[in-house]
Order: C-alpha cells, then sequence, then structure tokens
C-alpha cells in the first residue's frame, strides 16, 4: 500500500511536470514568433537607416563640391586684390619721398626764418628788461603804500573782530535764555494741566478764555463789581451752601492769537521749542554749514535745560569734578598773529 501511495504520488508528479514542460514549450514558441517579428523590423529599420545615411553623405559631398568651388573662385579674387595692392603700395612709395623732399625744402625755409625770429626776441626781451626795472620801482612805491593800507585795515579788522566775539556771546546767552524760558513754559502748562480745584457751583460749564489780541488787552480795563474793583472783589469771603456741593473745576487753557490766526496753546509751545532748537542747531554749527564754527566766532552754549530735575545753564552734573563757574571763551589762536601773518603773505605775493 504505502509502495501504491509512493507511485500515484510519483505519477501526479509527472503529469504536473509535464504540464509545466509543455506550458513552458508554448512560451518558448512564442517568444520565438516574437523574436522573428523582432529582427524582422530590426532588418527593415536598418535598410532605412542605410538608405538616409548614403542620401546624407551624398548631400555632404556635393556642399563640400560647391564649398570648394567657391574657395577657388575667391582665391583667384584675392590674388587679384593683392597686386592691385601692390600697385597702390609702389604709388604711396612715391608720393611719401616727394612729399619728405618738399618738407625738407620746408624745414631749411623755416629755420632761417626763425633765426630772424630769435634775433627779433632777444631785442624785445631787452627791452622789456629796461621797461621791467622802472616798473619794479613804481611797484616798491605802491606796495609801500599798500602796507600803510594793510596796517589801518589790520587795525580795524582787530576791532571788527572784538566786536563779533562780544555779539556772539551775548546771543548765545540770549537764545539760551530763551531756550530756558521754553523749558519753564513747558513745565508750566504741564503742571497747571495737573491742577484740581473745588469752586463755586456757578462755576459749571465753564469755557476757555477767547483769544486776545495785544491791542484789545491795551484797551481792556480792569472790571468794577458794585463800585469796587473786581480784583478787591476775588479776594472777599462769599457763603457757600455745602448742600448744594461745588464743582470741581480744572485748568482750561485758551487758544491764542498769531499771524492773525487762533492756535492751540500746546502747539504754540511746541513750536516755540523747534525754533528754538533749530536756532540753536544752527548757532553751533555756525555759517560754514556741517563743519564747526571757528574758535574766535562760536561760544559755549550748554545743553537744553531739563523741565523738571534737568540742569540748568552753567550747571554742572554731581561727580564730574568740573566747576560751576562761566567756561572761557578766549579763541584758541591770537587774532593779530593771524592778521600779521596774512599781510606777510600779501607782501610776498605781490612781489612775486
Amino acid at each position: 500500500t504505502a509502495v501504491q501511495e509512493s507511485v500515484l504520488d510519483c505519477q501526479e508528479r509527472q503529469a504536473k511536470v509535464e504540464a509545466v514542460s509543455a506550458k513552458t514549450m508554448e512560451g518558448v514558441a512564442e517568444q520565438l514568433e516574437d523574436f522573428k517579428v523582432f529582427s524582422a523590423e530590426v532588418r527593415k529599420s536598418l535598410d532605412s537607416l542605410k538608405g538616409e545615411v548614403q542620401q546624407e553623405a551624398n548631400r555632404l559631398v556635393a556642399r563640400h563640391a560647391s564649398m570648394m568651388k567657391d574657395i577657388r573662385w575667391e582665391y583667384v579674387d584675392e590674388i587679384s586684390s593683392v597686386k592691385a595692392i601692390r600697385k597702390e603700395t609702389e604709388a604711396f612709395r612715391n608720393r611719401a619721398e616727394k612729399f619728405c623732399a618738399d618738407t625738407a625744402e620746408i624745414v631749411q625755409s623755416e629755420s632761417r626764418r626763425m633765426d630772424a625770429l630769435h634775433i627779433q626776441i632777444m631785442q624785445d626781451m631787452e627791452e622789456v628788461s629796461k621797461k621791467r626795472k622802472r616798473d619794479r620801482m613804481s611797484w616798491e612805491s605802491e606796495i609801500r603804500d599798500t602796507k600803510k593800507e594793510l596796517e589801518r585795515e589790520q587795525e580795524m579788522s582787530r576791532t571788527l573782530r572784538v566786536n563779533f566775539e562780544f555779539l556772539s556771546r551775548i546771543l548765545g546767552l540770549v537764545l539760551e535764555s530763551q531756550r530756558v524760558s521754553s523749558a519753564l513754559s513747558l513745565q508750566d502748562f504741564t503742571d497747571r494741566g495737573g491742577e484740581k480745584w473745588l469752586c463755586l457751583p456757578a462755576e459749571a460749564g465753564r469755557r476757555p478764555q477767547e483769544p486776545l489780541v495785544a491791542e484789545a488787552f491795551e484797551r481792556q480795563r480792569p472790571r468794577k463789581l458794585d463800585g469796587k474793583d473786581s480784583q478787591k472783589q476775588s479776594h472777599e469771603l462769599v457763603a457757600v451752601d455745602f448742600r448744594k456741593g461745588l464743582v470741581c473745576g480744572e485748568y482750561l487753557p485758551g487758544r491764542v492769537t498769531f499771524a492773525g490766526s487762533a492756535h492751540d496753546r500746546r502747539d504754540l509751545l511746541l513750536a516755540h521749542y523747534r525754533l528754538l532748537q533749530r536756532a540753536h542747531g544752527a548757532y553751533v554749527r555756525g555759517p560754514f554749514g556741517e563743519e564747526p564754527m571757528p574758535a574766535a566766532l562760536s561760544a559755549v552754549v550748554t545743553g537744553q535745560p531739563g523741565a523738571n530735575g534737568g540742569m540748568a545753564a552753567g550747571q554742572v552734573a554731581a561727580g564730574s569734578g568740573a566747576s560751576p563757574s562761566r567756561p572761557s571763551l578766549r579763541p584758541k589762536f591770537d587774532p593779530v598773529e593771524e592778521d600779521a601773518k596774512e599781510a606777510e603773505d600779501l607782501k610776498e605775493a605781490k612781489l612775486s
């Protein structure tokens, strides 16, 4: 029985192997058919490629033959042009030789003329030398007069320099005081805006004062209440009904009239501050643009004083070791010595 089962198993395996072999043979036959078709297509492609290559080779041969023909004609033309250039060169050489001969003759004639001019120039130079001696005597007298005028101008310049230094110091102090006033006005406006007080109920709905020009202020007179002066009336005691309560009042800044129009007080304060800052910057820079001013015309100006706890003009920070006294405005160079140097340079330039 075991042998029979083994035999049956071998028969089944043999049948499977035969089936697989039959499938394999069928696949091989199909592959052979495909290979035959592929081989036919490759042969056909090779034949068409061979024809195209042959056609391209013929076209290149014809093109090269045409190019060689053109090159041959161009070479003939080039030989003809070389012959023409040779003829032109010969003609140019003949003209150059003739021109050189003419130039030699012209140079000889010009040489004779230059000799005559040289003799004439030497005579003119002698006359000029004599005239120069006469002019030098007149120049020396003029230089002596000019020196006297320069001494007078030097004295005037020294006086004018001192006056300019004095005006510069005064202008610096005035500008610094205006900056201090601007800082105080800004801080006063801020302090008054932060104040609160209690007033009578009649003050409810109080509005700022109307803008007032200087002419109207001058015509204005103090008001009188019941035959008494308003200033005296404001210091009298007033009975207050505490049951009605009091009104919380605050500072109401009115508009300010300037240049024919009314402006806000805060805007005018800021505009005043900006104008002073621009004036201070221009004063520090001086009339020479971005360059620093000369020492003789500059004045020492401190920074913008702080409105609240800042340093005022001439004040020194604690621990700095500097003296709080006024800084010296003495120039770094001697103006008399500089003027003397300028006069000497001018005299040397006139003599030269």
